[in-house]
């Protein structure tokens, strides 16, 4: 090979690395627009209502484990052994305040309790293929539940009346105060195991029934 054909490589060689690298990242680009059709499942953040709630959560695949489950702020949660809640087939996981079941291979249901903590809670779902190095997150939270009740208060009395040689039992008396925050206050009576109610739509006040 003599020294023309030599620069003439190089040169054709020199002309193919920009089309190779064009193509390459062509590539790259076609792999990220992709992204959302490899994913385990098609969700990604949700919110749930702060009753307690159902929700199922479908996965494309079925070669996958929960690999672990953290707050919102990124602490692992554990069960009551102090163990880290992870999955590697069926079966369920339980939590303070959620029970997280895989029915089946492409299936997961989560059960939340009503959330009384005053704020919005939540868990990361980290999820991740048995073979390879695929990963996902998936983020649930929940907003604060405002439909409850409160207890204010509880009175009841017990005494005897004496008339004579027969004694007479005094009625019991409870008296049960409850409070839906800003609209309604309820109160419930129970004289001799018969119950009265009364309710009120105006701002909650204490009051009370003979």
């Amino acid at each position: 090979m003599d020294i023309n054909q030599i620069i003439t490589n190089m040169k054709t060689t020199d002309l193919f690395q920009p089309i190779l690298l064009f193509a390459l990242f062509l590539c790259g680009l076609a792999a990220c627009n992709n992204d959302d059709d490899l994913r385990l499942s098609p969700m990604q953040e949700t919110t749930m209502d702060g009753d307690a709630s159902t929700l199922q959560i479908d996965l494309t695949r079925s070669n996958w484990r929960i690999a672990s489950i953290t707050t919102l702020g990124g602490t692992t949660m554990v069960d009551t052994n102090n163990r880290p809640l992870q999955l590697e087939g069926l079966g369920s996981l339980h939590f303070r305040w959620f029970d997280l079941t895989r029915e089946n291979e492409t299936q997961l249901t989560l059960k939340t309790e009503d959330n009384f903590d005053g704020e919005e809670r939540g868990l990361i779902l980290n999820l991740e293929m048995k073979t390879g190095f695929y990963k996902e997150q998936i983020t649930i939270r929940q907003a604060p539940c405002e439909n409850f009740y409160q207890i204010e208060s509880i009175e009841y009395s017990v005494g005897w009346k004496k008339p004579g040689r027969n004694p007479t039992r005094v009625p019991i008396k409870m008296k049960l105060w409850a409070t839906q925050p800003e609209s309604m206050t309820i109160i419930r009576s129970s004289t001799n195991g018969q119950n009265t109610h009364s309710c009120s739509t105006t701002t909650p006040t204490m009051s009370s029934t003979g």
